[in-house]
This record gives structure tokens, sequence and C-alpha cells, in this order.
């Protein structure tokens, strides 16, 4: 009984000793610690693509979910989608689900970027600006000729007149006084913001008669220097029915695409 009994205990102790080997005291051990894994922050990258595609901001440039057109080119730039863009010399750089991308017509790049809540250029579309959702400050700039980082103070972006053209109060025979956009030339259009289109000389107060005119009203996108512009022609319900490009040189009108109606209808802006 007394051999049993002994056995037992050495066998108990044993078993005991091998498992203070093997783990440790709740107590006596360190707690773990709880680490919180964030997503991983992108950081900010320090250049951003260039090309030298056959387009520029005088380019007449829209989008259709993922259709970017350029003139009477496109191309398809799924499973992306464009949300906003911007059109510089050598590319077009497109929102899509707040990410940044460029495209140089052939290729698309990922900038780095994202979290993006507004994309600009500069008036002479010499600098990008970039704004992220992080915060007020979260503004990133880049020069477009080395695609570098530059303070964001040296990239102004562009405002509304830049690309549209400043708003006055004009008076053209034979009816009264009416709001018009002035280029940056010698000619102004009334009626760009979803008007009858009518463009008139600024010095002469004359009107302009254009050919190849369609539909009934017109929204102006931007003008592509003293001479031309183009938009979106509008039916009589403010419905797209083409995009369209005037030149003034030539007193005539092109239509250069027309709108999917089913489609959202994505033109660049200014900031």
């Amino acid at each position: 009984m007394t051999r049993l009994v002994a056995g037992i205990l050495v066998a108990l102790l044993v078993t005991l000793t091998n498992g203070c080997e093997l783990g440790e005291d709740d107590e006596m051990a360190p707690k773990p610690t709880r680490t919180v894994t964030k997503s991983p922050a992108s950081r900010v990258p320090t250049r951003v693509p260039t090309g030298e595609g056959d387009v520029s901001p005088s380019s007449v440039v829209w989008a259709q979910e993922s259709t970017l057109h350029f003139g009477t080119s496109q191309v398809d730039v799924a499973p992306l989608r464009i949300d906003s863009f911007v059109v510089v010399p050598g590319g077009v750089y497109f929102v899509s689900r707040s990410e940044l991308w460029f495209t140089d017509l052939s290729r698309v790049r990922a900038t780095g970027l994202m979290g993006v809540t507004r994309v600009s250029t500069t008036r002479e579309a010499d600098a990008l600006r970039v704004d992220l959702a992080t915060g007020p400050d979260a503004v990133y700039a880049y020069d477009l000729g080395t695609g570098e980082s530059i303070p964001p103070a040296q990239a102004v972006p562009a405002a509304d007149a830049d690309l549209r053209g400043t708003t006055r109060q004009v008076v053209l025979p034979p009816g009264g006084a009416v709001e018009a956009r002035r280029g940056p030339g010698r000619y102004g259009l009334v009626g760009g913001d979803g008007g009858q289109l009518v463009v008139y000389d600024t010095v002469t107060r004359k009107r302009v008669p254009l050919k190849g005119v369609v539909g009934s009203r017109f929204k102006l996108v931007r003008w592509q220097g003293g001479n031309m512009f183009f938009g979106v022609a509008l039916d009589e319900d403010r419905n797209p029915v083409a995009v369209m490009s005037c030149n003034l040189s030539r007193r005539s009108c092109t239509k250069v695409g027309e709108p999917d109606p089913d489609r959202s209808l994505v033109f660049e802006s200014a900031a």
C-alpha cells in the first residue's frame, strides 16, 4: 500500500513538473500585447506619371462611366470608371472611386494617391493639384513637366472663369442687356449656361452667325483659345443631344459625338 501511494505521488509530481516546463502560470505570464492593425496607409508619392499622348487642355475631352472620349476617338479604362478628370499636356488624370489614375491614351497607370476628393490643374495646366480626404491641409501638388512634387502654393487651381470665360452683362442689338461669357480673345457668347447659343464680337457687339449648330440650348464646357470653344448641345428639356465644338474663324460648329442618354456625362470642371 505504501509503495503504491508512493508511486502515485511520484507520477503526479512528474506530471506537474512537466506541465510547469511546458507553460507558465497565468498570473506570472506577461499579458499579450494587443496590436491594432490599420489598413496600410498609402504613402503620398513624390512623383506622378506623365506622358506624351496626343491630347492637351485644348482638346475636346469627355467621359461616360469607363469610356474616355477625346475628339472623335475613345479609350475604355474598365474596370475603372471616370468620376472626374483633368486634361493636361500628354494625358488625362482621372479619379476612380477616390483613387487617382493617369492615362496617356495608350495605357493606364496608378499614381498611388488614394482618398482623393478633388483634382485640378493650374490655369496654364503646368501643375497638378490633388486634395485628399485626410484633412483640410492634405493638399499635394506636382510639376507636370517632370512629375515631381512641388509646394502646393505653387499650384493655384484654375477657376471657372479660366475655363469658361468671365461673366458680364452686355447689350446686343436689337435686344437689351443679357448675361454673357467673354472668351480669352475677341469673342463672347450668350446662352452658355443652358440657354440659346449666341456668339458675338466684343468689339463691334455684332452677332456672329454659325453653321452646324445642333440642339436648342447649349452648355459651355471651356474655351479652347480665343477662337474656339466646346460644350454640349441640349434639347428643350436640357437633355444632352451632342458634344459640339465651334470654330469662330470658320464660323461653324461640328458635332464631335453623341452621348449615351443612359449614362452620366462627365466633363472637366474647374476647382
